[in-house]
C-alpha cells in the first residue's frame, strides 16, 4: 500500500475574538467548533431568508457551516461562499473564524445530466454506481477532483477545512439489489474507500483540503447489516495508508429515537460508534437530529411552528376536508367550463395554469397520503405555494386579458389554499398530540427534559451534551431559528451527561 508522508496543514485559527456557542474540539483536526453547526440541507442562494440567517448564525457564536455539492444542486454551497465573502471581505470576520464542511459523491441534478452527457460520449465516471432513475454516486478520484473544483469555485475558497465523502454506502446498496455476496461487495467497497483516501491526501499536500473523513448513515447501523460501514475497517484504511493521514471527522444521523451511535456495541472490541470515535479522537457531527425514522414512521421532534389544538376534533375535521375537498373539484369543473370563452391563446395560458394548480386530483380521497407534517410542508413550500403565488402574481398583471376569467382563478387558487390551510391543521394537530406524548416520557425520566421546553430544544441539547460528539448540525433556515438554538445551547452546563440507555424509555409512547 501506498505511504504518503505527512504534511503539516494544521490549520492556523485565530479564534481568540469570537465567543462560540459551547466550542469543542473537532477530533484531530485542530479546529474548535460550536456545538451547534449550521446545517445547509435545504438553504438555498436564492433565498434572501437564508442569507440572513447565515449571517445571523455566524454573527452568534456558530462558526461551522456543513454544506454539499449536491444541495439545493450547487445553491447551498453558492449561498456559504456569498456570506463568506461578505464577512470576511468586510473585515468583520478572518477566514479562520469560519469553518466549512462539504461534501461529495452524489451525483444528481446538474451533476446527473453531466453524467448522462459522459456515458453518451463514451465516457462514464469510472466506478459509477447507477442507483436509480435520477441518482448516480461516485467516490472514484477523478470524479472527486472535478467535485473539489466545482466545490472550491462555489464556496469561494482556496482550500476545504474538511471534505466528506458523502454517503458512499450506495454502492452496497446497490450491490445488495443486485444480489451480490455480502462479503465480496465489502471487499469492494473498501478497495473504494481506499482509492478515494489515497486521492484525498494528494489533495491535502495541494493544499485544496485540509482534512477529511466520510458522511453515512450506516455508521450506526447493525454491524450484520449489508449496508454497515465500520468506522474501526476504515480507520485503518487510512492509518495503512500513512501514520500520518487526514482522516478526521464523521457525520451520522443521530437523533433521540435513533440512538445507534451510543447504543449500539458494533465496532471493534465491543464499542459503540461514539466511543470509538472518542478513543481515535476523530471529530463526530451529527446530521438530522430533529428527524427521527421510528418503526416506520417520520416523527419531527419539534413542537408545532404554528400552534396546534390539543382538543383537536380529528373526526369532525376530515370530514371536514373531505367535503371541502369535494367543492374544490366542482369549482376545477366550473372553470374548466368557463375558459371556453376565452381566445385560443388565452385559453392555452389557462391551461397551464390548471395543470400547475389544480389539486383535486392529487386531495380526493387521497390528502391522507401526506401522513405527517413535514411531509406536507415540504409539498406546499416545494410545489404548491411558490406556483400559486406566481400564477396570482401574473393573473393580476392581466395575462389572459380577460377580467372575469382571472379573476374567477384567483379565486379557485385561494380556495385551494383554504383547503390546504384545513389539512396542515390536521396535521399539525396530529403531530401535536405525538410531541406531548413524547415530552412526557421524557419529563418522567429526568427534570431535565422539562414538558415546557420546545422538543427541538431537548433533542439539539440532548446531543450536544452527549460525549465524543464535536457538532449537532442544524437546519437553521430563519434568523428566529438561529437565535433560538443559540440561546438553548449557551445554558447548556459543561456537566451535562446524557444518558442514552435511559432515553429509550421514549420508546413506549402511545402514537
Amino acid at each position: 500500500m501506498k505511504i504518503i508522508n505527512n504534511i503539516d496543514t494544521k490549520p492556523a485559527l485565530d479564534l481568540s475574538a469570537r465567543n462560540l456557542i459551547n466550542s469543542r474540539a473537532l477530533g484531530k483536526t485542530g479546529y474548535s467548533v460550536s456545538a451547534a453547526g449550521f446545517g445547509c440541507y435545504r438553504v438555498d442562494a436564492a433565498s434572501q431568508t437564508h442569507r440572513d440567517a447565515m449571517i445571523k448564525a455566524l454573527r452568534a457564536g456558530i462558526n461551522l457551516i456543513d454544506t454539499s455539492a449536491n444541495y439545493m444542486d450547487g445553491g447551498s454551497e453558492l449561498l456559504a461562499g456569498s456570506v463568506m465573502r461578505e464577512l470576511i471581505g468586510s473585515g468583520e470576520m478572518k477566514r479562520g473564524d469560519i469553518v466549512v464542511v462539504t461534501k461529495g459523491g452524489y451525483i444528481q441534478g446538474k451533476n446527473y445530466d453531466a453524467s448522462a452527457a459522459r456515458k453518451k460520449e463514451g465516457a462514464p465516471w469510472p466506478d459509477l454506481v447507477e442507483y436509480a432513475d435520477g441518482l448516480e454516486h461516485c467516490i472514484h478520484p477523478d470524479f472527486l477532483e472535478d467535485q473539489i473544483a466545482g466545490s472550491l469555485a462555489r464556496l469561494d475558497l482556496e482550500a476545504i477545512d474538511i471534505y466528506l465523502l458523502h454517503n458512499p454506502e450506495y454502492y452496497l446498496m446497490r450491490a445488495e439489489k443486485d444480489g451480490m455476496n455480502m462479503e465480496t461487495a465489502r471487499r469492494e467497497y473498501y478497495s473504494r474507500i481506499e482509492k478515494a483516501f489515497l486521492y484525498l491526501e494528494t489533495e491535502v499536500k495541494k493544499g485544496r483540503i485540509k482534512y477529511y473523513g466520510i458522511s453515512s448513515n450506516t455508521f450506526p447501523a447493525a454491524s450484520a447489516a449489508y449496508n454497515f460501514t465500520p468506522l474501526g475497517r476504515v480507520i485503518s484504511i487510512a492509518e495503512n495508508i500513512s501514520p500520518d493521514n487526514h482522516f478526521g471527522v464523521i457525520e451520522f444521523p443521530m437523533n433521540l429515537f435513533e440512538r445507534g451511535a451510543a447504543s449500539e456495541k458494533n465496532q471493534d472490541n465491543g464499542l459503540t460508534l461514539l466511543e470509538l470515535a472518542r478513543s481515535k479522537n476523530i471529530g463526530v457531527l451529527i446530521n438530522r437530529p430533529l428527524n427521527a425514522f421510528f418503526k416506520g414512521s417520520h416523527i419531527r421532534l419539534a413542537d408545532p411552528r404554528v400552534a396546534g389544538h390539543a382538543g383537536y376534533d380529528f373526526k369532525n375535521a376530515e370530514n371536514a376536508i373531505n367535503s371541502a375537498v369535494r367543492d374544490i373539484g366542482i369549482l376545477e369543473e366550473n372553470l374548466l367550463d368557463s375558459i371556453e370563452r376565452l381566445s385560443e391563446s388565452a385559453r392555452g395560458k389557462a391551461e397551464i395554469i390548471f395543470e400547475n394548480v389544480f389539486v383535486h386530483g392529487q386531495l380526493n380521497s387521497k390528502w391522507k397520503e401526506f401522513a405527517n407534517i413535514s411531509n406536507f410542508e415540504s409539498f406546499m413550500s416545494g410545489y404548491f405555494s411558490p406556483r400559486a403565488q406566481y400564477f396570482l402574481d401574473n393573473l393580476k398583471k392581466g395575462v389572459l386579458k380577460d377580467k372575469k376569467a382571472e379573476a374567477e382563478i384567483s379565486v379557485y387558487i385561494n380556495e385551494a389554499y383554504a383547503v390546504f390551510e384545513l389539512i396542515g391543521k390536521h396535521f399539525r394537530s396530529e403531530h401535536l398530540k405525538t410531541v406531548l406524548k413524547i415530552k412526557e416520557k421524557l419529563a418522567a425520566i429526568s427534570p431535565i427534559y422539562s414538558a415546557a421546553a420546545d422538543l427541538s430544544d431537548i433533542a439539539v441539547r440532548a446531543l450536544a451534551a452527549s460525549g465524543g460528539v464535536s457538532a449537532v448540525l442544524v437546519g437553521m433556515r430563519t434568523p428566529d431559528y438561529v437565535a433560538k438554538v443559540a440561546a438553548s445551547l449557551k445554558t447548556l452546563s459543561e456537566a451535562s451527561s446524557t444518558d442514552w440507555q435511559a432515553l429509550s424509555a421514549i420508546d413506549s409512547f402511545d402514537r
